[in-house]
C-alpha cells in the first residue's frame, strides 16, 4: 500500500508522536509512504508552524519525513492538475495530491485539509471518482489510533499537544469528563458530516 500525506498530516500526527504509526495502521513501508517535494522546506522554515507546533514537534517531523519519499512525477497526472488548478480554494500542496494517478490503484491520500475535499467534491466531480474510497481525513485516522491505543495515553498525548492545533480535534477532547465513547461520538459526527458533503470520496475502512 502506497500512502501519501500532506503536511497538515505529518505536523498533527507528530505533536503527539503517532506519525510512524501509519506504518502499521496501513501496512506500508516508509519507502511507500510518499510526501510532496516542498514538505522538509516547509517543514523546517515555516514561520507559521513554528508558532503553532514546538521545537520537538518539528524536529521529529523531519526526522521522520527523512525515511518517506518525494512524490514522483510519473504518478502525477497533467490534466487533472490543470483542472485543479482553477479552483482557488486547492492550495498547491492538495493540488499534487488530488492529481495523482497511480497505475495499480493500491494507495490512500492522508489530509487534513477538509476545505480542499469540499471544493474538489463540488467542482471536479470526475476527479472525485477516480479517489473514490481514498481519501483518509483526519477524524478517520483519530478513529483508528483510538482502536489501536489506550484512551488515557492517546487522551493525555492529545491535550498536552493543544489538540494537535485542530478545532474538531479540540471539540472532541475538550468535553468535559471525557470518555471514549464520547470522543468517538464526537469524531463519527464530523466524519459523517464531511462524507455527505464529498460523496464517496472518504475512506471508509
Amino acid at each position: 500500500m502506497r500512502l501519501f500525506l500532506d503536511n497538515d498530516i505529518i505536523l498533527k500526527l507528530s505533536s503527539i508522536g503517532m506519525l510512524q504509526q501509519i506504518e502499521q495502521m496501513f501496512s506500508a513501508i516508509p519507502s511507500s509512504i510518499y510526501i510532496l517535494g516542498s514538505a522538509k522546506y516547509y517543514i523546517m522554515n515555516s514561520s507559521s508552524l513554528k508558532k503553532k507546533y514546538s521545537k520537538e514537534t518539528i524536529k521529529n517531523a523531519l526526522t521522520a519525513i527523512e525515511n518517506y519519499s518525494v512524490i514522483p512525477d510519473e504518478f502525477l497526472d497533467e490534466n487533472k492538475l490543470v483542472e485543479l488548478s482553477k479552483i482557488e480554494s486547492i492550495d498547491s500542496g492538495e493540488q499534487i495530491l488530488y492529481s495523482l494517478n497511480v497505475p495499480d490503484g493500491e494507495y490512500l491520500i492522508l489530509t487534513g485539509d477538509k476545505r480542499s475535499l469540499q471544493q474538489l467534491s463540488k467542482y471536479s466531480p470526475g476527479i472525485c471518482n477516480s479517489h473514490t474510497e481514498k481519501i483518509v481525513c483526519l477524524e478517520k485516522l483519530f478513529l483508528k489510533l483510538l482502536e489501536r491505543f489506550s484512551f488515557d495515553d492517546l487522551s493525555e498525548k492529545i491535550i498536552t499537544s493543544d489538540f494537535c492545533g485542530d478545532s474538531v480535534i479540540k471539540l472532541c477532547f475538550s468535553q468535559n469528563q471525557l470518555t471514549i465513547d464520547k470522543v468517538k461520538e464526537g469524531l463519527n459526527s464530523y466524519y459523517s458530516s464531511l462524507k455527505s458533503e464529498t460523496g464517496t470520496l472518504l475512506f471508509s475502512g
